[in-house]
């Protein structure tokens, strides 16, 4: 989920159907259809083509590769807030990304699930 600079919108990526058109559904029976936006299909695929910038992305789809949270930062406005979850899903470096740098304030949960935050332009 991506949340855009003082318009109060929303985007969203769903690779599933079916939760696209759940999602679609329970967000037009609320009134938010102008909103939020929920598009469909790979996130990989689909991140190139968000209009940004955002003051907060949301990033649970699984375990981030460094690469991508470089991609997700530079969505984010300075001072916008990146919060990453579901770090328990994979391994590899970006644990030690999230983990050490000073940029990101991580906490592991329950050994290895973790969630992570960081605000854009913090030092």
């Amino acid at each position: 989920m991506l949340v855009g600079h003082g318009c109060g919108h929303v985007d969203t990526v769903e690779n599933d159907p079916e939760h696209v058109r759940l999602a679609r559904v329970q967000i037009g029976g609320v009134g938010l259809a102008g909103r939020v936006t929920v598009h469909e299909g790979d996130f990989d695929a689909v991140l190139p083509s968000l209009p940004g910038p955002y003051d907060l992305a949301f990033f649970d789809g699984y375990a981030p590769s460094p690469a991508l949270l470089a991609r997700l930062q530079a969505l984010v406005t300075p001072g916008g807030l990146l919060v990453t979850t579901n770090l328990d899903l994979g391994t590899g470096d970006f644990r030690g990304v999230l983990s050490t740098s000073p940029d990101w304030r991580t906490r592991f949960l329950d050994g290895d699930t973790a969630a992570s935050i960081r605000v854009q332009g913090e030092a």
